[in-house]
Order: structure tokens, then C-alpha cells, then sequence
């Protein structure tokens, strides 16, 4: 399975400016395959290149002018494709997702400190899903996602995990979410809103983060993740931080970053005073925290 990603729009700049001083240029006039972003293939003729826009005679005989924004993938008549994109699968951050969905017969998979695993495939252009686990598959989840395009800039999608701490476990955990993404792969920023559960504890979990994503060259894309947790029976736990998605591969990516993890844990502490244990909550705050993430494109 090839990937298929977005141009990366400085690269276009660059070309357009020399294609927009001759139009009738040798590779204006080459063959090829364009996928946009709302799922259309358009196969034809280049008949002019702008910094912005490429106009291509498809084979039916129409003439059209499709904005470079939204152009999935473009392919010569040989199958090769464009130079790819710094952050290929955008539909996740560095744990959270986005709203982004992953087009059909599309995929990742990452290795979180090399050792929990994601893989998420798209079954359809809408609908992916996948499973989060490590090597002793303790825990092991199932994950599911369903994005729907609102407009060029705005996504919505809602989805989950669930599983088990291990698979002898009676009970169940998971997660359920919802999340709105606005801007483009380029950059953009997601708020998500969840529920955490876990059966053999009473107890609500609501779970929300923030997200943001901006390519800043062809090989390196900065991310930010913030999350924030309030347990009922404990104090709100805070996590994230920056980081840096830096490609070093045709479908390979590496994400380091430098994390902060803030929470509240509580015991029973002595009190030298009186002589006596007393039940105390106190807040503990570690940083930095590394984060190292390894990811591939199917």
C-alpha cells in the first residue's frame, strides 16, 4: 500500500514560480493522476501550473483548475509521486488523535518509548480502526474511529478504546471521545473531550486535550499535546508538551519531545508532632519528562 499525503505547499511555491513564467513548458504537458482531499481522482493533462493552483484536461474532455491546498497526492503516468509531507499520517498526535480521518487501505502504526504499540487502519475513507497494546499485550485495547468533513477547514470525529488491563481480566477499560479539528494537515489545532472507565473502580474519569501541528519544513513538523484528567477520588492529574516529528524516511518519522506530568497522589503520612498517621493529598510536578516516539505509514 502506497501512502498518499498532501504536497508540501512551500515546495509548490517554489515550482509554480517557474512554471507561471512559461505555461508550455516540457512538464506542463505530462500525464498524471490527481487525488484531492474530499476523495475525487482526476486523471488527464497538465495544461498550466500556478503557485496556488494546477489546471489539468482530464480525460473526459473537461478542463479544471483544482487549488494545490487540496491535493492529496499527485502521480505521473509511471506511478511515481510527489515529494511527500513532514507529518504524513495527521489523523494523530503524539497519543491523542485528531479528526483527520485515514483514507481507505491506509494506516500507521507507532511505537510509543518503543514499547506500547498503535496501528490504526482505514477500512473506509471515513471509518478506521485498529488496536493499542504492548509486547506482553498487557493491556490490549481496540480502538475505532469515525471522521466526518465539515468543510476544508473543520473535521469532526468521534470513537474509543476499549479492552483489558490483561487478558485474564474480568473487567473493562477504556475510553470515549469526541474532537474537532480546524485548519489543514499543514496546520492545524484539535480539542478532544473523553470518558474515561474502568469497571472495578466507581468512579468517573472526564478526560480532555489539546492539540496543535504545524510542518515547518519538509522534513520537520512541530507538535504540542496537553492533556488534562480529573479523577473523582483524586486530585486532576496535568500532562504534554512540545515535541518534534522529524522524518527520516520515506514513511518513517521519529517524535521526540520533553514532557511535564503534574498529579496529586495521597497516603497516610507520619506526624512526628503527635505521634500519630495522618491521611494527607500532595501534588507532585516532574519535568522535563523525555518523549520518544518511532512511526511508519503502511
Amino acid at each position: 500500500m502506497n501512502w498518499k499525503c498532501l504536497f508540501f505547499l512551500g515546495m509548490f511555491w517554489a515550482q509554480g514560480t517557474v512554471f507561471a513564467q512559461n505555461t508550455d513548458v516540457d512538464s506542463a504537458k505530462s500525464r498524471v493522476e490527481i487525488k484531492t482531499s474530499d476523495g475525487n481522482v482526476h486523471r488527464g493533462t497538465v495544461k498550466k501550473e500556478e503557485p496556488s493552483s494546477i489546471t489539468i484536461l482530464r480525460e473526459d474532455g473537461l478542463e479544471i483548475e483544482i487549488p494545490k491546498y487540496v491535493i492529496v497526492y499527485k502521480r505521473n503516468v509511471n506511478g511515481k509521486s510527489a515529494p511527500a509531507r513532514a507529518s504524513e499520517h495527521a489523523s494523530r498526535y503524539l497519543y491523542s488523535p485528531s479528526a483527520f480521518p485515514i483514507n481507505k487501505g491506509e494506516g500507521y502504526i507507532n511505537l510509543l518509548y518503543f514499547s506500547v504499540v498503535q496501528a490504526q487502519y482505514g477500512l473506509t475513507d471515513n471509518l478506521s480502526i485498529g488496536i493499542t497494546s504492548t509486547a506482553i499485550f498487557m493491556p490490549t485495547l481496540l480502538n475505532a474511529k469515525y471522521s466526518v468533513k465539515i468543510n476544508d477547514k473543520l473535521h469532526l470525529s468521534v470513537g474509543g478504546q476499549f479492552g483489558k488491563l490483561w487478558f485474564a481480566d474480568e473487567e473493562t477499560l477504556g475510553i470515549g471521545f469526541a474532537n474537532m479539528t480546524y485548519g489543514d494537515k499543514k496546520e492545524n489545532i484539535t480539542l478532544n473531550a473523553g470518558y474515561g472507565f474502568y469497571t472495578g473502580l466507581d468512579e468517573q474519569l472526564p478526560i480532555f486535550s489539546a492539540c496543535y501541528a504545524r510542518e515547518t519544513s519538509e522534513k520537520v513538523a512541530f507538535i504540542a499535546e496537553f492533556w488534562a484528567m480529573f479523577p473523582q477520588s483524586e486530585g486532576a492529574v496535568y500532562a504534554g508538551g512540545p515535541a518534534m516529528r522529524i522524518k527520516v524516511g520515506k514513511n518513517l518519522f521519529f517524535d521526540v519531545g520533553v514532557l511535564g506530568l503534574s498529579f496529586t497522589s495521597s497516603g497516610d503520612y507520619y506526624n512526628a508532632d503527635n505521634g500519630t498517621y495522618e491521611f494527607r493529598r500532595n501534588r507532585e510536578t516532574y519535568t522535563p519528562l523525555p518523549f520518544l516516539g518511532l512511526n511508519w505509514g503502511l
